[in-house]
């Protein structure tokens, strides 16, 4: 027999009225985070993207919502799917957003100073489910925020948008191995949004890094707009590519599924080595011959990644000047 229960951070006579509602299926070890949008503010318009993503079902300005809440359990995230409901209970196709990201406000990004995106899905971003043998380590009480980004028009209010989270228990023998995402944008702006102008014919843009700690890269995804055709990382010493990540295409040419590249996440995956040079490179063939489109371009690189040494991971420093200006960015999109 199914088991569940409802927690929530805060006393409201209904159950619409919390900013995110967390039931937990202990029985499927499933974390199910609901989301219903709210009205868009004055403020939320002011802060809205101007985008035009026709092959993302949007064409003018997306606006973002963030709410925050308490993970339930503790324990080992290793899967989440999306879910879309119109007002009425209707499923939507996952084209109507345009994309979702769920916080760790208590842990900070590898590369990158701003806090961890522990769950990103875009529009053409399928299920995830990795084996129990790894996963990445969630603490119960842990502080999140659910960020849903979205066209008015495509989700009018009261939509909702549902994410059903795998999670394996702590008591699991044996123990799973800690693994954690690690994101890498083309196009980082503390605090702001990383969309960038995409002018006509083939392009690129790259980004180079290095890693603070060393360890091996399990699985490698990537998101792109429209015309997108790559994300792929190098080596900059040597030259070589190390994996390139190619959206699956209709035929007429547009997205419709980012593919996991997996590299052993029953195995050893593939060395990542700290201090060395690295280029992440986002490839676009635009067909528009009439000007740049206006932030028109996304290129980010997800990596699932086994560091060899997890207790040096940066810890997160609110006096930072990147991750307090990452968090006064993302507090512009709060609702209550």
């Amino acid at each position: 027999m199914y088991a569940f229960f409802l927690l929530a951070a805060t006393a409201a006579s209904s159950t619409d009225s919390l900013p995110v509602r967390v039931t937990v299926d202990t029985a499927a070890h499933e974390v199910v985070l609901e989301y219903r949008i709210r009205p868009v503010t004055a403020s939320q318009a002011h802060h809205a993207d101007g985008t035009e993503h026709s092959a993302h079902g949007a064409h003018g300005a997306h606006v973002r919502q963030l709410a925050r809440f308490s993970w339930p359990v503790t324990g080992w995230v290793r899967g989440a799917r999306v879910e879309l409901e119109d007002p009425t209970g209707t499923p939507l196709p996952q084209s109507r957003l345009h994309h979702v990201n769920i916080l760790n406000y208590g842990r900070r990004q590898l590369v990158h100073p701003a806090i961890e995106r522990l769950y990103a899905a875009g529009q053409e971003s399928e299920p995830i489910m990795l084996p129990r043998t790894v996963g990445i380590p969630l603490s119960q009480g842990a502080e999140l925020g659910f960020l849903a980004a979205f066209e008015p028009e495509a989700l009018p209010e009261r939509s909702l948008v549902r994410i059903r989270m795998k999670w394996t228990p702590a008591n699991t023998v044996p123990r799973p191995v800690d693994v954690f995402p690690v994101l890498v944008d083309v196009g980082f702006k503390v605090g702001g949004s990383p969309a960038y102008d995409l002018p006509p014919g083939p392009s690129s843009r790259q980004l180079e890094f290095e890693l603070p700690l060393s360890g091996r890269a399990l699985a490698v995804g990537a998101h792109l707009h429209e015309y997108g055709r790559a994300v792929q990382l190098d080596d900059v010493r040597t030259g070589k590519t190390l994996f390139s990540v190619k959206p699956r295409l209709d035929s007429a040419g547009r997205i419709v599924g980012m593919p996991v590249n997996l590299f052993g996440v029953t195995g050893r995956g593939r060395p990542l080595e700290q201090a060395r040079r690295y280029r992440v490179t986002a490839v676009y063939d635009s067909p528009v011959s009439t000007g740049m489109r206006k932030d028109g371009a996304m290129g980010e690189l997800a990596i699932l990644f086994m560091p060899d040494r997890p207790e040096e991971w940066p810890t997160v420093d609110p006096s930072h000047p990147d991750i307090a200006t990452d968090l006064r960015g993302l507090a512009a999109y709060q609702v209550h």
